[in-house]
């Protein structure tokens, strides 16, 4: 039975209903419903006149070019829905729409059907649409779950590359993310296919003269041919995309970096970072302490705000490697006469503390030695196996510079130990130096964001052979800020 243009007018009159609700509620959608409404009644008209042309010149060549105008139509909707580059999403989209709707429409209309001519229009075009309808909404969800949650969780992604994993590894769970969101709603709406809800194309098919029986069988196979095509247009267009989102070494491009900011920064609220204050003789010093090294963040913001750290010496300067201080043993004290008492220069400092150890938080490639890394000071491996920090002892690396031989020796030393240096860690050694042969068995906490040149200067001041500055240097006060 045909709807004829009057009665569909009165069926249109019930969009008066959400209107009405959505004016009474004030919400900003009356504009965007009747924009919408007036929109698709345009486009569905305007398809129906191409599509009764199209089935009666029934070309194989326009009906192709048809679909494809369809992908390109996918393409561009996936590129501004994600708001990835277009350089990157653009054609590892097309290919994934264009090759899953072809492999899947080319079986169903071959192997179940069973046409002679499956490029016939009245079948060929409809199939390549709704297949093409389903792809876009799952290769959007996946797309951008899975570069959002890369972005989001980047700590993660590069421990998992610098701890061995190859990069599909290291992709995996992000991968794996972004399919369960995907498909999650797919598998719902199939389970309660029949019994909650039917099918529009199967209510269409009865209400145009077809029989239940005839109905169902083509819905079964509409399900089964979209949910098979999404899942191979969102693995080829994942798999193409990151041949041009990574480098060769697993580095997410900054290109991408820039457009999916956003996504992270909406998904990851933004804490204040944990800074603090040295305030030395020398000048001052403030550390950014890292969210990654949780137990030895707070165990350094409790002891600063305690006072532990206060009129304690840098004890131990070596030049070109680092300054260590924060030793309670170390504390100066006021005479009467206001006069600074250092402990006796006989005595050996570096062995006082709290009472308690931490345990090591090591987080290769995120936190190393680098130089301005804040670091936590430890005993000997001989005495503390399980490689335990100081409760309050820490050091500031300034490190030496460092030539491609000699530091392409320190990485096949700490390879020996499957400690790996990253491409990101031996850029960074070359250009800034550090101390590298210390990565993987020292905790690396925390970052100087300002004073580097104190630390410079403090490390070059002339020291006797326990290491101690011949005049001592003072960490007058450590200031959570």
């Amino acid at each position: 039975m045909d709807i004829s243009l009057p009665s569909l007018a009165i069926g249109l009159l019930l969009l008066l209903i959400p209107l009405y609700f959505l004016w009474k509620l004030r919400t900003d959608l009356v504009r965007p419903t009747l924009v919408a409404a007036l929109r698709m009644i345009v486009q569905l008209f305007l398809i129906s006149i191409y599509l009764r042309y199209l089935f009666e010149w029934d070309l194989p060549w326009l009906n192709t070019l048809w679909v494809i105008i369809m992908a390109l139509i996918a393409t561009h909707t996936t590129v501004q829905r994600t708001g990835l580059p277009r350089s990157v999403v653009a054609l590892p989209a097309f290919v994934g729409f264009l090759i899953a709707a072809l492999v899947v429409g080319f079986f169903f209309l071959l192997f179940v059907l069973r046409l002679e001519q499956p490029f016939t229009a009245r079948y060929f075009v409809p199939i390549m649409g709704i297949l093409m309808g389903n792809m876009l909404g799952v290769n959007v969800l996946t797309l951008s779950t899975f570069y959002s949650g890369i972005q989001r969780e980047q700590a993660t992604y590069y421990y998992l590359l610098g701890n061995g994993a190859t990069r599909f590894e290291a992709w995996q769970p992000f991968m794996r993310e972004a399919v369960t969101k995907s498909f999650t709603p797919c598998i719902a709406n199939m389970a309660v296919m029949g019994i909650v809800s039917l099918p529009g194309t199967m209510i269409g098919q009865i209400l145009g003269g077809s029989s239940p029986d005839v109905a169902i069988k083509y819905q079964m196979m509409i399900v089964i041919i979209t949910m098979s095509a999404s899942m191979l247009s969102l693995i080829l267009s994942l798999w193409l995309s990151t041949r041009r989102s990574f480098d060769a070494f697993g580095r997410l491009l900054l290109v991408l970096l820039v457009c999916i900011l956003p996504f992270a920064a909406q998904a990851k609220p933004k804490t204040r970072p944990a800074v603090v204050r040295l305030e030395t003789t020398a000048g001052v010093i403030r550390v950014k302490l890292s969210d990654d090294t949780p137990i030895h963040r707070d165990n350094f913001l409790k002891i600063a705000r305690d006072g532990v750290l206060d009129s304690t010496l840098f004890h131990r300067v070596i030049k070109d490697f680092m300054i260590q201080g924060g030793d309670p043993d170390s504390r100066v004290h006021k005479a009467p006469d206001g006069q600074l008492l250092s402990p006796p220069r006989d005595r050996e400092l570096g062995n006082g503390d709290l009472g308690y150890t931490l345990p090591p938080e090591f987080d290769l490639p995120w936190l190393f030695h680098e130089r301005g890394a804040l670091a936590a000071a430890r005993e000997g491996d001989d005495v503390n196996p399980e490689q335990r920090s100081s409760s309050t002892q820490f050091y500031i690396v300034y490190g030496r510079s460092w030539g491609e031989n000699s530091l392409g020796k320190v990485r096949a030393s700490l390879a020996e130990n499957d400690i790996e240096m990253t491409y990101d860690m031996w850029q960074t050694y070359l250009t800034n130096g550090g101390a590298p042969h210390l990565d993987g068995t020292y905790t690396v906490f925390g970052h100087v964001i300002e004073g580097m040149k104190v630390v410079k200067a403090i490390q070059a001041v002339p020291t006797d052979s326990l290491d101690r500055p011949l005049q001592d240097v003072i960490l007058l006060r450590a200031i959570v800020e």
